[in-house]
């Protein structure tokens, strides 16, 4: 049988889609990015290092009271022989993370003692601030240096609103970084060395895929050079010495064989930066050479234990997961009809969204979340508001048809499970087995005649009025009146789908009728005192299946069920009008052998034979209700 979506379907897929166009325009034009980086930031700290140090990374930094003791800048004399005690512990490599562009003091008499360390050892690194392609030394490098580009390295950053995700290997040009100059030099004894591949720069065991501007959360973002995103999976500190100690104490082995980076740590020098790990304000922030050295680290891990840097999907992947969480969420939205259910699988579906984001962001792989989440909700949202307009349409038009013959429990029920039987804003033609009800009122007549209208009038509503309460108590519906007939359904218009519940429906419309039996004893009574005559009430019941739906045009809607069990029914309550007994003066009650043998065990019935329908040909059993049974 093949599928044809309903117009709804395909109007709630359109506007999830028109959604998913919405919010995939608005990421690719960085709408995002603020909230995207927020959601980075937490995932960083939530998966950052918990190592306290890096025994491979040591710190000299210049703070307050060294500034206090040897003045800033330092003298080129004080760092030459700085540099000369950090020398003779032989380290692999020492990052001067200080500006060398002038000499110091500014008339030059120190400086040829800084150039002679400078010259005697090569594993010293100098920086400089990059600035462009033109004229690449905005803050130049040592003079001695400056022709010696594997002896210096950019100390630049590349920053999102002040704060520091991206490290830089190269920046146009090809200048390199300090942490990968430093980087470099350890790793070369290790017999590791950068290489090419294709597009990728590979080091030991790990690639470093380049940045291209789009990853995660990123949008269209400037990204010149050769930029890698920061992990911060290494220790927040490292070994640390001040100035002072490494001039006056004797730190023997502090420094064999490590990475050694020179660099501010006062607020006065200006070096501080922010990091997802910290340095929000009102902190100052992190100083600069502790991120190099984090970069350091990165580095390292990367080309030793192999640690890959976090990197992002392409627009293509990421767009497609749009596409398929704001599809998921549309249907969401559209098949979820309680409030408690949309809510639940709402929720349910964002968390995995996040889940999984977190999960792939364990592993390196950043997914961006913000757009997602967004597209997830106004999907949802937006699906559930166009459906409970649907819905409180087609409620009305199915409310229209029955509120006025069912209780407020059937009409919650007829909701609850219009799927099963509604096809647009009415009920589908189907085949279901009820059990249906017909009255009708012996000496309606006489009581007619002697009667004014409004006083007719007033008198049958009283009369029909108090009947039909009780087939509305017993769980059946009143489908129409006819004259001073009623004719009620029981197990309509939702189909059953157990014997049980059929059977039910057959032990309700007894229950019913007995209850209209007494209800006409009370009803003749009162009238009795009032003057007027007594009438008697002929009920027929009969079980069988039916074919059930609507007639009428859109705007004159009637739900009716037809078939020969109606008409069977219909027979039953006129089978002999005239003959009544004694004990059935008030109300007679006759059944179908269908609705016996589902009765049986709650009621006294009495045979009353078989019998030749009017317009039937077959010959029917049929039964008169005497009594309930004590069933315990």
């Amino acid at each position: 049988m093949r599928f044809v979506p309903s117009r709804p379907l395909v109007t709630v897929s359109l506007l999830g889609f028109a959604i998913f166009l919405l919010v995939g325009g608005l990421w690719l034009a960085g709408s995002f990015q603020s909230s995207e980086l927020w959601i980075y930031d937490h995932l960083v700290r939530w998966r950052a290092g918990r190592g306290t140090t890096d025994p491979r990374i040591a710190l000299v930094l210049l703070g307050d009271e060294d500034i206090g003791k040897y003045d800033y800048p330092l003298r080129d004399s004080k760092l030459a022989q700085l540099l000369e005690t950090i020398e003779q512990d032989h380290p692999r490599a020492i990052g001067l993370d200080l500006y060398r562009d002038l000499p110091e003091p500014r008339d030059g008499s120190e400086l040829a003692q800084l150039n002679a360390v400078l010259a005697d050892n090569a594993n010293i690194i100098c920086i400089f601030l990059y600035r462009e392609e033109a004229n690449p030394f905005q803050i130049k490098p040592p003079a001695i240096l400056i022709g010696s580009p594997d002896r210096i390295g950019f100390n630049n950053f590349a920053s999102d609103d002040r704060t520091v995700r991206r490290g830089l290997i190269y920046l146009p040009d090809e200048y390199p970084s300090l942490a990968w100059q430093l980087a470099r030099l350890y790793l070369g004894p290790e017999g590791v060395a950068p290489s090419s591949e294709g597009q990728f720069i590979r080091l030991g065991k790990s690639l470093f895929p380049p940045f291209s501007g789009n990853e995660g959360g990123y949008s269209r973002t400037p990204a010149p050079g050769y930029q890698f995103l920061f992990d911060f999976q290494g220790p927040k500190t490292f070994s640390t010495y001040s100035v002072a100690q490494v001039l006056t104490s004797r730190l023997s082995g502090a420094f064999q064989n490590k990475v050694v980076l020179i660099g501010g740590d006062s607020e006065s020098a200006g070096d501080f930066f922010i990091t997802p790990l910290g340095g929000n304000p009102p902190a100052p922030g992190v100083p600069g050479v502790l991120i190099h050295a984090q970069s350091v680290n990165q580095y390292l891990r990367a080309a030793l234990d192999g640690d890959s840097p976090t990197t992002g999907l392409p627009i293509g992947w990421e767009l497609a997961l749009l596409f398929g969480w704001c599809a998921l969420a549309t249907g969401i939205g559209y098949f979820c009809h309680s409030f408690w259910s949309f809510s639940a699988a709402l929720a349910a579906c964002l968390l995995a969204m996040f889940g999984l984001a977190a999960l792939l962001f364990l592993h390196h792989l950043w997914l961006a979340s913000a757009g997602p989440g967004v597209g997830i909700l106004f999907s949802a949202i937006g699906a559930k508001a166009y459906t409970a307009q649907i819905e409180a349409r087609h409620r009305a038009a199915l409310m229209h048809i029955f509120s006025r013959h069912v209780s407020g429990e059937v009409a919650k029920s007829i909701w609850a499970q219009r799927d099963e039987f509604t096809e647009g804003n009415r009920p589908r033609a189907q085949k279901l087995t009820a059990t249906v009800l017909f009255t009708d009122l012996k000496n309606y007549s006489t009581i007619s005649e002697t009667l004014k209208p409004d006083d007719l009038m007033r008198w049958i509503n009283e009369c029909l009025g108090a009947l039909a309460r009780h087939v509305d108590r017993n769980g059946g519906f009143v489908n129409k009146y006819i004259g001073d007939s009623i004719m009620a359904i029981f197990g309509a218009p939702a189909p059953r789908a157990t014997e049980e519940a059929i059977r039910r429906d057959a032990i309700n419309a007894v229950c019913c009728a007995w209850d209209m039996k007494a209800e006409i004893k009370r009803l003749n009574d009162g009238w009795e005192t009032r003057g007027l005559s007594r009438v008697g009430l002929r009920i027929g019941i009969y079980t069988g299946e039916l074919m059930s739906g609507t007639i009428g045009d859109d705007e004159r809607l009637e739900y009716t069920v037809i078939g020969d069990s109606v008409n069977t029914a219909s027979r039953l309550e006129g089978h002999d009008k005239e003959n009544t007994a004694a004990a059935d003066s008030d109300c007679r009650i006759l059944i179908g052998e269908p609705t016996f043998n589902l009765v049986k065990d709650r009621f006294e019935v009495e045979l009353m034979g078989t019998t030749q329908l009017k317009g039937q040909k077959r010959l029917t059993p049929f039964y008169r209700i005497v009594g309930i049974k004590n069933v315990p």
